[in-house]
């Protein structure tokens, strides 16, 4: 039995919207609840083939343009049908919300997160042959996982270092960050 592209995209689709998963076949099974952010180009693929009510059937509680204003719903997953142009990435990386850039070893212990820990060790940052370059990507990563770990905690940190060092940059850019 052949089938038409139209009925072969919409599967494709469905499917995504499902999160790759095949579509549930028992229609009493509750759906995953999900928010659905596309832009233009997203937004001219589905409306031909989906309408508002099948949406909802598959779980998207709310649709939206990835330009639009809107707040944040936490804890409700998104998927995101876009372009990966420069303009759509930017305006994603201006939505994210987890502040969890640090990595808890024990109860009241953390590090800094970065995959080459090398590049943030005490080693690179007292480097005699360092760039100036090289030490702004270093506190600009440090700044980071201290931000994301002082709003993980819900807390302003006082910062006191010495003067002319690596620690009054970090504290420099730290409250600038807050």
């Amino acid at each position: 039995m052949a089938t038409s592209v139209r009925e072969k995209q919409t599967v494709a689709l469905k499917r995504m919207l499902n999160f790759n998963t095949p579509p549930l076949k028992n229609a009493a099974a509750e759906p995953v609840w999900k928010v659905l952010i596309y832009d233009r180009f997203g937004q001219d693929i589905i409306s031909p083939l989906l309408s508002v009510k099948e949406l909802r059937d598959m779980g998207i509680t709310l649709h939206l343009l990835l330009h639009s204003d809107r707040d944040p719903i936490p804890d409700v997953p998104a998927i995101y049908f876009l372009m990966p142009t420069e303009e759509n990435i930017d305006r994603i990386c201006q939505v994210f919300d987890q502040y969890l850039n640090f990595i808890t070893l024990e109860d009241d212990m953390f590090i800094l997160c970065h995959q080459n820990k090398e590049l943030i060790s005490y080693h690179a940052i007292n480097r005699a042959d360092i760039q100036d370059t090289d030490m702004e990507a270093i506190m600009d990563t440090i700044v980071d996982s201290l931000f994301c770990f002082f709003v993980t905690l819900g807390a302003v940190p006082i910062i006191r270092c010495p003067r002319g060092n690596a620690a009054e940059m970090v504290a420099v850019v730290s409250l600038s960050s807050i």
